[in-house]
């Protein structure tokens, strides 16, 4: 019996590593063990803050290990603030949101989507 409860817990603690994605801000749903997609902000302090003519995108991957470490094997991509802008051509940021994608913990694809002038 104490077997397999520790066989249980083994089991709900790996589907936890596989399903997590180490993505977080203020608003971070929660994740799915096959596949997780949400977007959400990267800031929730929308007072006054006007919306911009322009937006931007910038992305990264990642290729994890899944069954040990959970770690990024490989990553390639560029997600930082600085790249969405220029892509987008804007010169003042005023919120950026993000993407998420996650295949079974393995495959991972963050989006930064930036609107400013």
């Amino acid at each position: 019996m104490a077997t397999r409860a520790l066989l249980a817990l083994g089991a709900a603690a790996g589907l936890g590593c596989a399903g997590s994605t180490g993505v977080g801000g203020p608003v971070s749903p929660p994740g799915g063990f096959i596949l997780t997609y949400h977007a959400a902000p990267l800031e929730t302090n929308f007072e006054a803050t006007p919306v911009g003519s322009r937006t931007g995108t910038s992305e990264v991957r990642f290729l994890r290990e899944p069954f040990f470490t959970n770690l990024p094997l490989v990553t390639w991509g560029d997600a930082s603030l600085e790249a969405a802008a220029r892509e987008g051509g804007i010169q003042t940021i005023y919120y950026a949101d993000y993407e998420l994608l996650n295949v079974l913990g393995i495959y991972e694809q963050l989006t930064i989507e930036v609107s400013g002038d």
